[in-house]
């Protein structure tokens, strides 16, 4: 059984396996020193041996089974670029800038789908260039994001960022057009406005856009907004349970908390799950209106990008997308809303969202990053940037 275990299940599962067999011999030790000490009939013994035998090889059976089934695998574990272990989404990075290696090698994959490499650049930028000087007539766009706004699922040239600047160049002939992909995946505005605010204010950008999504919601939700940013430079997230190393070894475990319990991902009841996206939605409200008065300070312009994940193409609705973008729409900020975008000009929808979004790794197929472009040049172009670049 050991053995079966270990091939098919990685480390982590032989682990949990062993962690099981020793509660239960432990158990079964214990009733063996009563028995002895209460002088118990043969008969008895036998029973319950039997019975916790039972329990013990029941308990493996239905390990086995779960996993083989993959339904209690995190969202992290079942991609296939990290490492197939259970990763603690309480572990913070060390540093506030959460970026890659710089000068470093990164591998993406899907079976089936995608695979592609890219190395970041020596601000740990998932961008091939560094970045000089600005030039006088230079038209600087910085695009900032999660693993949407990075390119997961696509070539390093093929974001919806980078088809930006080449569609920008050819409607306006404007060679001078340059984009800077701040997105890194994993990332949330909070991480993305200490990056930007650090490291690309400084390359003195004419556009800011701020792309986000209902993964946000989620992230900001367990990790807090600027108080995670502590004051000796390292960043520290809300703690999680105790128990969840126990979790992560075991899928019967996993399969009480979100089936009987009804906890989420972040191990949150639904009435704490709620409390916590209200908080989370301000929180989120708050850090776009620091990104404006960013905008109002150094002279640029700002767009916030509201784009949906496939499941909500597919409902087509996003109660986050309707809150954030009634919310710019009050305070005057300027918003792209790429689901209504999708549904009225790109009539993407449940019946052919597959050919937008990758079917297991869900990120964007190359086709919806060109999708996702289009929607930015139309909004763009409303505002008046496209006509102002024209040679």
């Amino acid at each position: 059984m050991q053995a079966i275990l270990f091939y098919f299940f990685r480390l982590e599962a032989f682990t949990g396996y062993w962690i099981i067999v020793t509660f239960f011999y432990l158990l079964i030790s214990a009733f063996f020193i009563y028995f002895r000490l209460a002088r118990t009939n043969d008969k008895a013994k036998s029973n319950i041996r039997l019975l916790l035998y039972s329990l013990l090889t029941s308990f493996i059976l239905v390990e086995l089974i779960l996993r083989l089934w993959g339904g209690m695998y995190t969202p992290i574990e079942k991609l296939a670029y990290f490492d197939g272990k259970y990763h603690s989404m309480f572990t913070a990075p060390k540093s506030w800038l959460n970026l890659y290696e710089p000068n470093s090698t990164h591998r993406f994959a899907s079976p089936n789908e995608f695979e592609y490499y890219f190395k970041s650049n020596s601000d740990g930028l998932a961008e091939k260039n560094d970045f000089k000087e600005k030039a006088e007539r230079e038209y600087r766009i910085v695009g900032i994001g999660d693993s949407y706004t990075e390119g997961i699922g696509t070539d390093q040239d093929s974001t919806w960022l980078k088809l930006v600047e080449r569609n920008i160049r050819l409607l306006t002939g404007n060679v001078n057009v340059f984009t800077i992909n701040g997105g890194i995946a994993g990332s949330d505005p909070f991480y993305e406005y200490i990056i930007f605010d650090k490291l690309l204010l400084k390359h003195k950008p004419s556009l800011l856009l701020c792309a986000i999504n209902i993964s946000d919601l989620g992230d900001v939700a367990f990790r807090g907004g600027f108080e995670r940013f502590q004051n000796d430079g390292t960043v520290k997230f809300t703690d999680g349970p105790q128990w969840e190393w126990l979790y992560g070894y075991c899928h019967i475990i996993r399969l009480f908390v979100h089936k009987v319990l009804n906890y989420n991902l972040q191990f949150l009841s639904p009435s704490q799950q709620k409390d916590k996206e209200i908080k989370a939605i301000q929180d989120i409200k708050n850090v776009i209106l620091k990104y404006q008065k960013l905008a109002l300070l150094n002279n640029f312009q700002m767009v916030v990008i509201l784009h949906p994940w496939k499941h909500e193409v597919e409902t087509g609705k996003s109660f986050f997308i309707e809150e954030i973008s009634g919310f710019c729409e009050n305070n005057n900020i300027q918003y792209l809303d790429l689901l209504h975008y999708y549904k009225s000009v790109e009539k993407i929808r449940a019946s052919n969202s597959n050919d937008y979004f990758w079917t297991v790794d869900d990120h964007n197929k190359p086709k919806g990053y060109q999708a996702f472009a289009r929607g930015v040049i139309q909004k763009l172009n409303e505002m008046g940037i496209i006509d102002s670049l024209k040679k």
